[in-house]
Parts: structure tokens; C-alpha cells; sequence
């Protein structure tokens, strides 16, 4: 029998479970926020933990902003630009647990994998540190929040999406739409082994056509040489057949 596992992290009060059709045989909601300041439905709160998530296991700042759902370790950043108004009303120290740990032990012995990524400041920080260690690929459904992210640049809502595609997954949606933003899915692509195959193949051709060239480049730089010493020794050869007929004479 087949084991269906859902780890959800920023679960918020579960509204998105209502877009499941299928059941899960094992859910893990992991939100910062605890259990009396949600309202979460009473017969899944045994499926519930108090947890902040980060790329690391660390000491950390937790931001509690006038808009609770939006309550995160940098989530006034992330969300300043759509929600003005948003203000950071409290803070709290506390120990951030480890995303990868957090997947690989409850993941164990699991058929079919789903991870709901609801924690929209770090989401490309978490999804790459996935793919660091390995925590990514065997991944049967990842769904996203599409909210913007930060990077050096700014913001972008493509980062995650520009990451997963590149890293083996295609997306789709399917109308969810939680406070504007929609939720994208995104599955393993079958193709993405041949295509990075071939991706390989064309790099290793690539590099060898530039060898190629390169040698190519260095016989041509050699023969310029030996042509132009060639033309030399043939005007020294004449000036030296001119001077001993002219002795000769």
C-alpha cells in the first residue's frame, strides 16, 4: 500500500485543504504561529507543530506585523511593496529548525511526497537549499505561493519558478488564489534527464569545437610565420644570387 505524505509549511489555518481531492495518508502543518492564534479545524490539530522554518538551523528574529497571515523572519520586506501599510508590531528570538532536516525525516518511507511552500520571504532560499543537499529531486509536487521574492536586484515573482524549471520541474496552475497570489504547482519534468543529457552533450561539442578552433587559430598563426619567413629567405636568396652574378661579372 502506497504511503501519501503532505509537509506544509506556513500553514496558516488550512484553508488550501480544500483543494485537495485526494487524501493523505500522513500531513505535518508546520506554521510559526501557535495552535490558539489560528484556527485551524479541530481534526487535523494533532497534524499541527509550532515550528519557524529556515535554510538553517540558527538563532533567529521572528517579525509579528499588523497583519498576522503575513508574520515572518523578513515577510515586511517581502510584502511592503503590495501591502504599504505594513508594520512590524513585535519581535521574538527564536531557534529556527532546519528545512532539510524537517523534509528528509518526515519524507522517510513515503510513496508520493507533496510539500506546500507557503513561507513567502525565503522561498528561494529554501528551494535552493534543497537542491544543495540533495532534498529536492525526489520531490513528487511542490506547490509554491507566488508572491514576490528578494534578491540583490529587487523584487521578482520569477525566482522560484526560473529555479524549480531549471532544476528539473515543470509548473502549472490550477485558480487557487490565497490573498491575491495564486498558488503554481510544479512536478517533476520526464524529459529533464534526456535534456540535460543532450544539454551535456552539446557543452562537451561546444567545448571541443573552441579547442578545435583555438588549434586551428595556432596552425593559422604558424603558417602566417613560415609564409612571411618563406618571402624573406627568398629576397635574401635573390639578393644573394644578384650579388655573386655581379661578382662574377
Amino acid at each position: 500500500m502506497s504511503v501519501n505524505k503532505l509537509l506544509w509549511l506556513g500553514c496558516g489555518d488550512c484553508e488550501g485543504l480544500k483543494f485537495f481531492h485526494s487524501q493523505f495518508d500522513e500531513m505535518l502543518l508546520i506554521d510559526a504561529r501557535s495552535l490558539d492564534e489560528l484556527s485551524i479545524p479541530e481534526d487535523i490539530e494533532d497534524f499541527y507543530q509550532q515550528l519557524v522554518i529556515s535554510s538553517d538551523e540558527k538563532l533567529t528574529t521572528f517579525k509579528e506585523t499588523n497583519i498576522p497571515e503575513l508574520s515572518s523572519i523578513n515577510g515586511d520586506k517581502c510584502f511592503l511593496l503590495d501591502f504599504p501599510g505594513l508594520e512590524v508590531e513585535k519581535e521574538r528570538e527564536t531557534y529556527a529548525k532546519s528545512l532539510v532536516n524537517i523534509v528528509q525525516g518526515f519524507f522517510t518511507d513515503a510513496d508520493t511526497k507533496t510539500l506546500i511552500l507557503d513561507i513567502p520571504d525565503s522561498q528561494i532560499e529554501l528551494v535552493t537549499k534543497l537542491s544543495e543537499q540533495d532534498a529536492l529531486s525526489d520531490i513528487d509536487e511542490i506547490i509554491v505561493w507566488n508572491v514576490p521574492q528578494i534578491n540583490e536586484e529587487g523584487l521578482s515573482k520569477e525566482l522560484v519558478k526560473g529555479y524549480l524549471e531549471d532544476n528539473g520541474f515543470v509548473s502549472f496552475s490550477r485558480g487557487e488564489n490565497f490573498s491575491g497570489y495564486d498558488w503554481i504547482h510544479y512536478i517533476p519534468n520526464p524529459l529533464f534527464s534526456d535534456y540535460t543529457l543532450s544539454r551535456k552533450k552539446l557543452k562537451e561539442l561546444d567545448d571541443k569545437l573552441k579547442e578545435e578552433n583555438k588549434k586551428n587559430k595556432e596552425l593559422q598563426e604558424k603558417y602566417e610565420l613560415l609564409r612571411k619567413t618563406g618571402i624573406r629567405l627568398e629576397s635574401q636568396i635573390e639578393l644573394m644570387a644578384k650579388l655573386i652574378s655581379f661578382d662574377s661579372e
